[in-house]
């Protein structure tokens, strides 16, 4: 399945995680991302996370890494089920067209921070930003 199948950024992520799970050994699941999700607060500038969600607007997961090699190969995974320009490490971002909305696409691996997990946000351009709702 390619990503126009899916509207949302939590629709895209979760269809991506499931399918880097029949292809590696990936002990996360969309329930546990989804907690990590509640817990996250912003980046480190201060600026809101694709991890606040909501689903309809943004998402993210941190898909875990045991070794840099497996990184390597689950990043790049992930740049081409997104059909990224992935330049094969640190943080990079473009800007999408699926299903005829927008989104902005970022990826995260080999970067300060993201040496054990590779960062995958979405949110989309389309929508005006929501409230963020805390718990």
């Amino acid at each position: 399945m390619r990503p126009q199948d899916h509207v949302r950024p939590r629709g895209l992520l979760e269809r991506l995680l499931h399918e880097l799970q029949g292809d590696f050994h990936i002990h996360t699941s969309s329930s546990s991302q989804a907690a990590a999700n509640r817990r996250h607060g912003p980046t480190i500038s201060g600026s809101r996370s694709d991890h606040q969600g909501p689903g309809h607007y943004a998402w993210a997961l941190d898909v875990p890494a045991i070794t840099g090699l497996e990184g390597d190969r689950i990043a790049s995974d992930v740049a081409h089920y997104l059909r990224l320009d992935w330049p094969g490490s640190g943080l990079h971002t473009e800007v999408k067209r699926f299903g005829g909305r927008r989104y902005q696409l970022q990826l995260i691996w080999r970067a300060p921070g993201h040496f054990g997990h590779i960062h995958v946000g979405a949110h989309r351009l389309d929508v005006p930003v929501p409230l963020i709702r805390w718990p």
